[in-house]
């Protein structure tokens, strides 16, 4: 599934009208539900960062039955190490209902930023090891 974050246009790689890209995420672990929690998201092409690009953050959840879903988290502009970030005051405020445990998170890009045409990328799935989250911390 593609998801389109914001205004703009997706390519999507291998089209032949885009530059190829990649987005790394990194795994979060906390064991205080009230730590500061960022989910990242590194847009780089070919090594180099790519600065004032949106990544949009994707958590992915299971509910009670082991159902993996999702939703989105928010989005993030890279800066000029090419590292969006999207920080939360604590785990309760996360994106979750009661039933749920978030289980990991991806940092997706899929538009086309003014000086050039990258093509959408989504990161690996990166870890959330939280003691709690969203409603659950309550």
């Amino acid at each position: 599934m593609l998801l389109i974050a914001g205004t703009g246009c997706s390519i999507l790689p291998d089209s032949g009208g885009c530059i190829p890209t990649e987005i790394e995420a990194a795994s979060v672990t906390t064991s205080d539900p009230t730590e500061r929690v960022v989910l990242t998201g590194r847009l780089t092409t070919e090594g180099e960062p790519i600065e004032g690009a949106e990544v949009q953050f994707m958590v992915l959840h299971t509910d009670e039955s082991g159902e993996l879903s999702g939703g989105v988290a928010g989005v993030a502009e890279t800066d000029a190490e090419g590292l969006a970030e999207l920080a939360f005051q604590g785990a309760k405020d996360l994106p979750a209902f009661t039933d749920e445990t978030l289980v990991a998170y991806r940092a997706e890009y899929t538009s086309i930023t003014d000086t050039a045409q990258y093509c959408s990328v989504s990161s690996e799935k990166a870890a959330l090891d939280l003691p709690c989250a969203g409603f659950g911390c309550e």
